[in-house]
C-alpha cells in the first residue's frame, strides 16, 4: 500500500516544489504576487467571541473522560503561544548552517528569537509569536505585518532533538514563494484552518492583508462537534425536566458517530489532501461541497 499521509505530512510548509494539476489551486497561485508583502491594513491574529461557541471549560465539566483524553493530545497543541512551557526546541545561542540557510537560535528575556534571514536578504531577529505542533516536529510563527504570520523552515525535531531544513535539497532566495518568508510559507492562507477552532482569515485584497480571527486557539471540542451554545440549552431544558427536543442531535449541529462516512464529513477537512473551493467553509456542511480531495496515486499517498 501507498504511503498514507499523517497529520503534519499535510502542512504546506511540509512541501516540496511541485507542478500541481489541479487547475483550480495553479490559477489560485498565478493570480496573486509572490513574497511576504507588508500590507498596510490587517491585524494580527486573535481569538475573538463567536456566536453560538462557548468556553471548552464548559463541556469538560460533564465530558471528564473525553477531557482527559483530549488534554495534551495533538489538537490540544497544535497551536500555542511561545513560551517557557510550550517551546520544545533548543534557543540557547544554537546556531543552525547547512550551506543554503543560516540561523542562531536564542533567547532574549522571555522571547524565543531566530536571527536569520529576512525578506530583504539582510539578517534581523524575529521574535517567535506561536508554536506549530507537537510531534515528531515543531515548527515557530513569525509575526510580520498585514496581520500574517510565517512558517520558519527550519523546524525541531522532537524525537531525535535537534533543528533539521524541511527543504535540505532546495535554496530558496527572498522573493521566491518557498523561502520562509514567501506565500507559500504564510499561515494565514496555508496552515491556520486545522489548526485552530473556527478560524476565519479575514483576507483584504486591497490591502494584501489580514485580520484572522479563532473561536478558540487550539483544536477543542467544537472544532469537530460544532458551537456548543445549544447543546448546553439542550443540557440545561433537559436537567429541568423541559421538553429537550432536538433529542436526536443533543443540540449539537454535528455528532461524530463511528461510521466511516461520518467520519469523513468530520475528518476530513484536515486529515486529507484536498483543495479548498471556497473562501467560506460551511462547517456543518457536506466536506465535497467545500474540498476537492487529491486522489490515490502516486505522488500524493
Amino acid at each position: 500500500m501507498g504511503h498514507v499521509p499523517r497529520a503534519t505530512d499535510l502542512e504546506p510548509s511540509l512541501c516540496r516544489r511541485k507542478s500541481y494539476s489541479l487547475a483550480g489551486l495553479t490559477l489560485a497561485w498565478a493570480l496573486v504576487p509572490l513574497g511576504c508583502s507588508p500590507g498596510q491594513g490587517g491585524a494580527p491574529p486573535r481569538e475573538i467571541a463567536v456566536a453560538g461557541y462557548v468556553s471548552d471549560r464548559l463541556c469538560m465539566g460533564c465530558h471528564v473522560e473525553e477531557a482527559g483524553g483530549w488534554r495534551a493530545s495533538h489538537h490540544d497543541l497544535a497551536m500555542q503561544e511561545a513560551t517557557g512551557q510550550t517551546v520544545l526546541a533548543d534557543f540557547e545561542g544554537v546556531r543552525f548552517d547547512d550551506g543554503k540557510l543560516r540561523a542562531l537560535f536564542l533567547r532574549d528575556g522571555d522571547d524565543f528569537v531566530c536571527r536569520t534571514e529576512g525578506p530583504d536578504g539582510k539578517e534581523h531577529d524575529f521574535p517567535v509569536r506561536y508554536t506549530f505542533g507537537v510531534e515528531p516536529l515543531q515548527q515557530y510563527l513569525i509575526a510580520f505585518p498585514g496581520g500574517r504570520l510565517q512558517c520558519f523552515t527550519i523546524a525541531w525535531d522532537t524525537e531525535n532533538e535537534r533543528w533539521f531544513s524541511l527543504y535540505p535539497e532546495d535554496d530558496f532566495d527572498p522573493g521566491d514563494p518557498l523561502h520562509w518568508t514567501g506565500r507559500q510559507q504564510n499561515w494565514n492562507s496555508m496552515c491556520a484552518d486545522c489548526h485552530s477552532t473556527h478560524l476565519e482569515k479575514n483576507y483584504d485584497p486591497t490591502t494584501d492583508s489580514y485580520a484572522t480571527t479563532w473561536a478558540a486557539l487550539d483544536v477543542g471540542c467544537q472544532a469537530c462537534h460544532g458551537p456548543g451554545e445549544e447543546h448546553l440549552a439542550w443540557v440545561a431544558a433537559a436537567a429541568s425536566g423541559e421538553n429537550a427536543s432536538p433529542s436526536s442531535s443533543f443540540g449539537l449541529r454535528k455528532r461524530l458517530a463511528r461510521g466511516q462516512p461520518e467520519q469523513v464529513q468530520t475528518c476530513a477537512a484536515c486529515h486529507s489532501l484536498r483543495v479548498r473551493l471556497a473562501e467560506k467553509i460551511d462547517r456543518e456542511g457536506e466536506f465535497h461541497d467545500s474540498y476537492m480531495p487529491e486522489l490515490l496515486r502516486p505522488g500524493s499517498y
